[in-house]
């Protein structure tokens, strides 16, 4: 039977509220450390048809592989818009602060890029939706996380690593500099919405690698590796017992989202468990990762805040 792992993006309007549905579920099973998600999300995907293994392919290379199809032997990342906020120690991202561009902003940055950057390393892709690509000339070492990950942190502390991160951050160094007095940014300002300060990097991998093999199961809330690794790209209403899932819930407990998100996303993946419908569910946050088998649940452990469970940094050490 079928396990759906669904995924809590990590410190979007996080607040130490409690949530008392989804703390009693949590209670029904064991967390247990995650530190790599996707890979855990992946075995959700697998079937006797499909790989036994997560594909190794990054989160970019397989966006880029739907979107553009062959592409030079080159390093490819997501370049996710941000709006950056600068106190008196340091540069944060509030919690506003991730931005989607429209598609022909994307496209118009895109192409303006390439201009103002002819003969240079890098090259800025736009898709049809919006979400934009930068195509790097080489092998780059780099790991970066996720803008989603970075909310409401130094961003400075939570740079990029790797033998090429120094290179990296000139670029991006160069990519502020230039959407400073960009067009675009005039453009955005004039009617209200926030400029973009910069464009951050994440999901680094080869273009030309290993392609993402199609699963089978079902990927709702958009991300982007997992968009291209199967053909259903909404929660089912269908049974789901033949094939498992990932859900991306753009939402944490405590925010004013959450209510909603949890209503439409991990609601029907739970009512599915309870009704013998799937094996498992898997909640997971920052780097824990909570199991809920469809047997043997643990009725004698107290429900705990859910921000205990998962060690949400600067909410767990709180009182209750």
């Amino acid at each position: 039977m079928a396990t759906i792992h669904c995924r809590i993006r990590p410190g979007v309007g996080a607040r130490r509220e409690r949530a008392p549905r989804l703390e009693r579920w949590l209670a029904r099973g064991a967390p247990a450390a995650a530190a790599d998600w996707r890979a855990r999300a992946y075995g959700c995907l697998t079937t006797a048809a499909a790989p036994s293994s997560p594909p190794t392919v990054s989160p970019a290379a397989a966006a880029a592989q739907v979107a553009f199809g062959a592409l030079p032997e080159a390093t490819v990342c997501l370049f996710d818009p941000i709006h950056a906020v600068a106190g008196l120690t340091h540069v944060s991202l509030p919690p506003d602060g991730l931005l989607a561009l429209a598609a022909d902003e994307a496209a118009a940055l895109a192409a303006d890029f390439g201009r103002a950057f002819a003969g240079g390393d890098a090259r800025l892709l736009a898709d049809s939706g919006g979400r934009l690509y930068g195509l790097l000339d080489g092998a780059w070492q780099v790991e970066a996380c996720e803008p989603c990950e970075v909310l409401g942190c130094d961003l400075w502390e939570r740079r990029a690593r790797g033998a090429d991160a120094p290179r990296l951050r000139r670029l991006v160094t160069e990519l502020e500099l230039w959407l400073h007095d960009h067009a675009l940014n005039r453009a955005r300002t004039a009617r209200g919405a926030p400029a973009v300060t910069s464009l951050w990097p994440w999901g680094f991998g080869r273009a030309q690698g290993e392609a993402a093999a199609a699963l089978a199961g079902f990927a709702a809330g958009g991300d982007p590796q997992f968009a291209a690794a199967v053909q259903v790209r909404e929660f089912p209403q269908a049974p789901l017992a033949a094939a498992g899932g990932v859900v991306i819930v753009d939402a944490a407990p405590g925010a004013p989202a959450w209510p909603a998100a949890e209503a439409a996303w991990l609601a029907p993946a739970l009512d599915a468990l309870r009704g013998g419908l799937i094996e498992a569910v898997e909640i997971s946050l920052g780097s824990m990762c909570v199991r809920i088998p469809r047997r043997g649940w643990r009725w004698w452990r107290p429900r705990r805040p859910w921000w205990r469970t998962f060690a949400v940094e600067g909410l767990q050490d709180e009182a209750d």
